[in-house]
């Protein structure tokens, strides 16, 4: 896996476990940690990002 690709894989079956397990809550909120990293890679990836974008909160999105 190249580059921060690992993190999505990590999440990913981190909520899939919780979800196997009956953890439907922890599920949820790896589902936004995995929306909240995509938007963040996204961002890094662009060469403007530091100086146009804001940093994204999590507690923001309940």
């Amino acid at each position: 896996m190249a580059g921060p690709d690992w993190i999505l894989a990590v999440l990913e079956d981190l909520r899939s476990c919780a979800k196997t397990n009956g953890m439907r809550g922890l599920a949820a909120q790896l589902e936004r940690a995995s929306e909240i990293a995509i938007e963040e890679l996204a961002q890094s990836e662009s060469p403007r990002s530091a100086a146009t974008s804001e940093p994204v909160n999590s507690r923001n999105h309940a």
